[in-house]
């Protein structure tokens, strides 16, 4: 089956995902910064990829959930295309973050081998208490569509 990106363009762009509120907990935070070999980190902060991970939490859905909006059948393959983080304040631990999600893009890419390769852009906004603005991700996720054979 072939999916008509205009009408995942229809049906997704501007659509606002559920968003969450994520407490940054001191265990998972020691956990980040030791994968990152951070360990000399002040622990009063999160390490930056925090971003990364709240972009991807934040959403409010899961990645499997983003793939049934996208229309992803068993046989497309989802790929990570890549995440842009714009920061304005360090994120601590144990702050309280509130997340608000928005698709803002959807579009298509032919590849060599004539198959579609979808991309789903999604914008997570990322608060504190008294509406502190920590910053946002955009983060986008590919749908390499399994190729229709007649």
């Amino acid at each position: 089956m072939t999916v008509a990106i205009e009408n995942l363009q229809r049906d997704l762009v501007g659509r606002v995902l559920p968003g969450t509120t994520i407490v940054i907990d001191r265990l998972e935070s020691h956990a980040v910064d030791v994968a990152a070999r951070a360990e000399s980190v002040d622990a009063t902060y999160a390490h930056p990829v925090w971003f990364v991970i709240l972009g991807l939490r934040g959403m409010g859905i899961s990645v499997d959930e983003l793939g049934d909006l996208a229309q992803k059948s068993g046989e497309d393959a989802l790929l990570f295309g890549g995440v842009a983080v714009d920061q304005a304040e360090p994120l601590r631990v144990g702050d309280v973050v509130r997340s608000s999600a928005v698709i803002v893009e959807v579009g298509r890419s032919r590849l060599k081998d004539g198959g579609n390769l979808d991309r789903v852009v999604v914008t997570t906004t990322l608060r504190g208490e008294s509406d502190v603005f920590f910053g946002a991700t955009t983060s986008t996720y590919l749908f390499k569509r399994a190729m229709v054979t007649p």
